[in-house]
């Protein structure tokens, strides 16, 4: 049996795990892809290593799909450790998306509207199997205004807000400033999931202009969700936002996999009609251009027009960025933080909103280090976790 390797320990992979990882994180291979892959599993691959980075990097239901439509070229307990993976996800993203179509019902009952992001539109419309897209949670976009009423809807039924999900009382979490920048703080379904409500698209509440909020209700697309209305970001907007997403988190040091195929997958269904000089045009606004670019090229797409797919050649280029994981402790937010201050409106505001990064609230601490430790020794630790945090992402700028 393969053994599972824990989530904080994962050894370098060789280059042909790599490539047998990135090959299966693409939605649909060409016939000399599926072929490669084929091949590359029948070798004497680290799959106890190559498992334990493919959950980190949220890509075993995509590689089951793949390797179970060649089941001779894997090892059957292999095969047997991703069937369970991609059943896992099944059954969590099935009770996701009943919990979301009871909210996006309630709140169109309530004159609320609601934006969903990423993976609840992502997983039925572009992917069509639940079962190959994780979900970690359910993301919500509604305007500032709207807030207030979706977060009521939640509570009636039954979510609190946590920053952990053990905390329930909303008195030890108070309201931060930096929920005028981005999103709170998520509401949590036990045993369901959790839900984010975005007042903002982008990371950091990076440009809280009216023609943006504007621009993304006057373009957002409707689908059908059992009889419920579904609204979507339109063609142009979702690609910035899954771009600019992923380029904030590789700046963070925590990225997944299965993000670099919700933009391949995109990309190539949608290339055709992409309004690529409106794509561009708007992320030069929103100063995401160069991440936006950034993120094209390890995916192998032009970012200036079509030009030629060369997904397969950006494969090291991927790896490499896949590969540098921040180990640190969960919840630490970086340094690159500090930028946010300039969407802080007010002069005791961004007071507070420095007082909140350098010293945080003893919640803040306990989710980031655990409730082991004391805590002048916490929040002398914290800058430094910090700082650390930001020289490694100013050395990824520098070398890559």
């Amino acid at each position: 049996m393969v053994p599972a390797a824990p989530p904080e320990h994962l050894p370098p992979l060789t280059p042909e795990a790599w490539e047998l990882l990135l090959l299966a994180g693409r939605l649909d291979l060409a016939p000399g892809d599926a072929t490669r892959l084929a091949a590359l599993a029948r070798t004497a691959l680290p799959w106890a290593n190559l498992l334990a980075w493919g959950e980190r990097l949220g890509a075993l239901p995509l590689l089951h799909h793949h390797l179970a439509a060649q089941p001779e070229a894997a090892p059957a307990e292999v095969l047997t450790r991703l069937e369970a993976a991609y059943r896992k996800t099944s059954l969590r993203n099935l009770r996701s998306f009943a919990l979301l179509r009871e909210i996006l019902a309630k709140a169109e009952a309530a004159g609320v509207p609601v934006l969903c992001l990423k993976g609840s539109v992502l997983a039925p419309d572009l992917y069509g199997d639940l079962g190959l897209r994780p979900m970690g949670d359910l993301d919500l976009l509604v305007r500032p205004a709207d807030a207030p009423g979706l977060e009521a809807i939640l509570a009636g039924m039954g979510a609190f807000r946590s920053p952990d999900g053990r905390r329930r009382d909303p008195a030890e979490v108070p309201a931060s400033v930096q929920e005028v920048i981005g999103h709170g703080l998520p509401w949590f379904f036990p045993s369901v999931c959790r839900v984010e409500i975005h007042r903002h698209l982008l990371a950091e509440g990076i440009r809280d202009d009216g023609w943006l909020q504007a621009d993304l209700w006057a373009g957002a697309r409707t689908r059908d969700l059992d009889g419920v209305p579904q609204r979507g970001l339109g063609r142009e907007h979702l690609v910035l936002h899954l771009a600019s997403h992923l380029a904030h988190h590789l700046e963070e040091g925590a990225v997944h996999l299965y993000w670099f195929t919700d933009l391949g997958a995109l990309l190539h269904r949608e290339g055709p009609a992409l309004d690529r000089a409106a794509l561009a045009a708007l992320a030069r606004r929103l100063g995401l251009e160069a991440g936006c670019r950034e993120v094209f090229g390890l995916l192998g797409a032009a970012w200036d027009g079509p030009g030629p797919d060369d997904a397969r050649g950006a494969f090291p280029r991927l790896a490499a960025a896949l590969s540098v994981q921040t180990v640190v402790p969960a919840g630490l937010p970086g340094l690159t933080g500090l930028g946010a201050i300039r969407r802080v409106r007010g002069l005791r505001n961004r007071v507070r909103y420095l007082g909140e990064v350098f010293l945080p609230a003893p919640w803040k601490l306990e989710v980031a280090f655990g409730r082991s430790r004391p805590r002048p020794l916490l929040l002398l630790a914290w800058p430094w976790a910090k700082a650390w945090r930001l020289a490694r992402t100013l050395v990824r700028r520098a070398v890559g």
